[in-house]
């Protein structure tokens, strides 16, 4: 064998070795959305989760929930593993529209969903789900569209309808909601119910701007300068209780209506001041809609939004500023649900869904690095 065929052979050998050896050391097919770089589509028997407005999960919880209010194929929910691709319908369900979900802070077993319009029994009533119960009505109140918070020791519902308006605490002792207030609050609907981690409630109104209640919803006040805000979203920071965003729309008799306060405000000292901050895209883009916002659980300044109309954006510097955020697929708008969720050490996972379906990401997940044998590529993708 001459030297020029052995030194080939040689240098193919032991290209055959390395890429041998880097083929059992690169990651095994991503499993779910924990063990993938960027989006993965969560699906139901195959198909698509569409008509998402509602996502509920508690940090290491063992479920995750998505509700809707018009429903595919007639299920309006669904829940499955945080980490899981595969979901199932809840077929309680069916038929049954769903205003909001919750799974409580510290008690990752009760979930509460909100529903209307189904006689008897689930005909407006929030509904509870303890470890190893099925779901079932709890107390007597009736909406036709409720808001849900929770602080660590309280479950709070905010309602709209006329006869029954405010914000109710839920007493386990009697089995019933309490109005503790708010039902002189002058609003055609509360769009959003959110509790911060020192315990406080914000409620957003439709043209009455945003509410806070430092006493369990005994008592609220007008925060700041949004006598006049439709407050379709809020989020607090996780961290800092003082630092909220608030997203804006239009209220209820002026869909389509120019002239109202739009986009994205930012208060860095509990709802006194507000910034505007809103995306170019928003502002450029009328009749736009700030749908859903949340704060990353681990990092205090990362934020995220979704716009109705311009799709999804993210914020590293505690909402200061925005950039767009990667959109799962062929997906470039119409989200109306986002979910920040703590799934284990390596894995947190942020939830987008909307009219077309359901996705997670694995924020922990900052680059995958693939060695190929003749060359090596860095295919790194940023989690923004």
């Amino acid at each position: 064998m001459t030297p020029g065929r052995f030194a080939g052979r040689l240098a193919a050998l032991a290209a055959f070795t390395v890429a041998l050896w880097l083929t059992d050391a690169l990651p095994a097919a991503a499993a779910g959305p924990c063990d993938a770089v960027g989006w993965r589509e969560v699906t139901s028997g195959g198909r698509s989760i569409r008509a998402v407005s509602s996502l509920a999960g508690a940090a290491h919880g063992e479920r995750v929930f998505a509700g809707s209010r018009q429903g595919t194929d007639n299920v309006m929910l669904w829940s499955g593993a945080p980490a899981a691709e595969q979901w199932q319908a809840e077929t309680a369900f069916t038929g049954i529209p769903v205003t909001d979900g919750l799974v409580t802070p510290g008690r990752a077993t009760d979930v509460w969903i909100s529903t209307f319009g189904a006689a008897p029994g689930y005909n407006g009533p929030v509904l509870g789900r303890g470890s190893g119960q099925l779901f079932s009505p709890r107390g007597t109140l009736r909406s036709w569209f409720m808001a849900l918070a929770a602080t660590q020791s309280d479950v709070f519902v905010a309602v709209s309808k006329p006869d029954d308006r405010g914000v109710y605490r839920w007493d386990e002792a009697n089995l019933e909601w309490t109005l503790q207030g708010g039902s002189g609050i002058d609003t055609v609907v509360f769009r959003t119910l959110e509790a911060g981690p020192d315990g406080r409630l914000w409620l957003g109104t439709d043209a009455r701007g945003l509410w806070r209640s430092d006493d369990g919803g005994a008592s609220w006040l007008p925060s700041g300068e949004a006598p006049d805000w439709t407050v379709w979203s809020v989020a607090v920071a996780p961290h800092d209780a003082r630092t909220l965003l608030a997203g804006l729309g239009p209220p209820d008799a002026a869909v389509g209506v120019t002239g109202y306060p739009r986009g994205l405000r930012l208060s860095s000292d509990g709802g006194e001041r507000w910034v505007d901050v809103s995306p170019r895209p928003v502002v450029d883009t009328a009749g736009d809609v700030i749908t859903a916002l949340a704060f990353r659980a681990d990092e205090t300044g990362t934020a995220f939004a979704a716009a109705w109309k311009s799709g999804l954006f993210a914020s590293h510097d505690g909402g200061l500023s925005w950039s767009p955020l990667a959109v799962p697929g062929e997906q470039q708008r119409f989200f109306e649900a986002l979910l920040v969720l703590p799934v284990s050490d390596t894995c947190e996972l942020l939830y987008a869904a909307g009219t077309d379906g359901l996705w997670a990401r694995n924020l922990a997940a900052r680059h995958q690095t693939a060695y190929l044998p003749v060359t090596v590529r860095s295919a790194t993708t940023g989690a923004r």
